[in-house]
Order: structure tokens, then sequence, then C-alpha cells
């Protein structure tokens, strides 16, 4: 059986799977079984011991953390920026200055560099705005999420919702924007609000949701509507709006944020955009996305498994 075929019917199997369990206990990537696992290899092995206790001391610092969340009402820029303009390596963050701007230093610490806002390739604080502060607290919100299902203690359930209230205050009110400074969501790369571009938007949402997931069923009906008006459909909304790239490692990315936004909220329309949109749906890239040897078609090892992520 060809790779593509296999990959076909595990996904049938899979989505068929998902959509009967929009009506039950929500799932996404870790089953109400997962968590029964992990409890178990936590208590036999050290490995998972070890893991474990690096995703709990997320979450405990950041319920231990129990200022106000606030987001800067700009979105983020493209990592790629983040470099000496001189020496041209990566830039290193260093002290925090307020008012979301911080130093950025060579790595021989030897120099210090201001942000320029106005300037895309020197706008070093937008790119710590996506790592360092998007970034750092949707891997807060999963390693709570996580902490709760396993541990049970409301304090981390508190705690991540308090989080998503913050992202529903300020998501609208992000503007529009991409990596080249356009604001045009049929712009070669789209746009983001977090981000400087759609890929990293679905990316970061993605992991929003793997956490969002772990939480749902204990949200109130209000907690819920409230995140789906605010937060999640205008940007599965806008991911949706962005230009069609067809058969790309990318569009797995878009297709992924979207259905998997679908299954957790039971919105048939995103699942079915995700799966069957005509030349980019997850249908489509299965079947012409990989060559007959079973390899993704841009013939790279590293985008082959970049590709295959978001698919699974």
């Amino acid at each position: 059986m060809k790779i593509k075929s296999y990959l076909c019917v595990v996904f049938a199997i899979t989505a068929i799977n998902l959509s009967a369990q929009t009506t039950q206990k929500t799932s996404l990537n870790i089953t109400p079984q997962d968590i029964e696992n992990i409890k178990a290899k936590i208590t036999q092995y050290d490995w998972a011991k070890g893991r474990w206790e690096q995703i709990k001391a997320i979450a405990d610092q950041a319920v231990t953390d129990q200022s106000v969340i606030e987001l800067p009402l700009k979105g983020g820029n493209w990592g790629h920026f983040y470099v000496d303009p001189e020496e041209g390596k990566p830039l290193v963050p260093g002290k925090y200055l307020g008012n979301w701007h911080w130093e950025h230093h060579n790595q021989a610490g030897t120099k210090t560099y201001l942000s320029v806002d106005s300037v895309k390739e020197k706008n070093y604080d937008g790119v710590l705005i996506m790592t360092k502060v998007h970034n750092g607290w949707a891997n807060k919100l999963f390693s709570m999420a996580l902490a709760y299902r396993v541990i049970g203690d409301k304090k981390y359930l508190t705690r991540s919702n308090e989080i998503l209230q913050a992202y529903n205050h300020i998501y609208t009110k992000l503007p529009l924007h991409n990596k080249d400074g356009n604001s045009d969501p049929n712009d070669e790369i789209g746009v983001g609000r977090i981000s400087a571009q759609a890929l990293d938007e679905s990316v970061w949402l993605i992991k929003m949701l793997q956490g969002i997931s772990l939480i749902w069923d204990d949200m109130t009906v209000a907690q819920k509507t409230d995140l789906k008006d605010n937060f999640l459909f205008p940007a599965v909304d806008m991911i949706k709006s962005c230009h069609n790239l067809g058969i790309h490692n990318i569009s797995c990315w878009y297709k992924a944020a979207v259905g998997m936004t679908g299954y957790l909220t039971g919105n048939q329309s995103y699942i079915n955009w995700a799966l069957h949109e005509k030349n980019r749906g997850l249908e489509s890239q299965l079947d012409k996305g990989f060559t007959p040897d079973g390899d993704w078609y841009e013939n790279s090892p590293s985008y082959h498994f970049y590709a295959i992520q978001p698919i699974i």
C-alpha cells in the first residue's frame, strides 16, 4: 500500500472518530486514556518523571504569578529578522525596558541594539512579542491545562481561563499585518494578528487549541461563547481568507488550525473546509502532495516532516 493511501485510511478513520467526539468528551491530541497513561508513566519511568517535572514547573510558575495578564496591543514580527545587522548572527534578548521594549545584544554581548518599530527588519521588539510573550503564554496554557488534567487542582484551570480572557479582550483589536508590511490577506504569505504571517498564526493557534481542548469541558457555556466569538472564530476566519497556496506544506498548517477549531467547537463548516476545500483541503494535500514513493513533493526531508505534522 502506498504511504499516501495509508495516510488517507488513517485520517479517514481518525476523522470519523473525531466527528463523533464533538458531542462527547472533548479530545484533540490527548485523549482521556492518554492522561491515564501519563499518570502511570510518571511513576514508572525516570524519563517520563523528568519531562513531567519540567511541564509542571512551567505550570506552577504560571499560577504562582498572580499579576493581571497584560498583552501588547500590537502584533509580533517575523523571527528571521532577529539578526545582528553587522555580524549576521542571531541576536540575544537583553533587559526588558518596559512597554514591550527590550535591549537586544550581539552574541558576544559587546553591542546593544534598540528596536526601530517603523522598520520591519529592525523591529526586534516585535520578534520578542511573538516568541517571549505569545509563545510563552501558549506554553504556559498547555502546561497548566495538562497539569489540571493530571493533578485535578483547579488553580491551573482558573489561571488558564485568565489567559484566554486576556486574548478574548485583545485579539480582534490587533491590526492585520505581515512581515512585508502589508495588511492584505491575499498577499502570498497572508496576514496575522498575533504573528506576522498566517503560517505562524496557525502554528501558534494549534498550540493554544491543544491547551484549550484539555479544559474545554470544564468551561462554562458563557466562557466558551466568549472564546469562540472573540478569539477562535475570528482567528480561523482570518486564516481561511488568506491567499490560497494550493498544495503546500503551509496549507497543511492552515487546515490543521481551522479543522482543529472545528472539531473542538463542533463547527462542521470549519471541518468541511479543512478536509474538502477544492485544491487546498486535506484530501487534496494527501492526494497530490506526495510522490509515488511516499515523499512530500517538495523533495526536502525537513518539509516532508513539516507537512506531515499538521496532517497528523
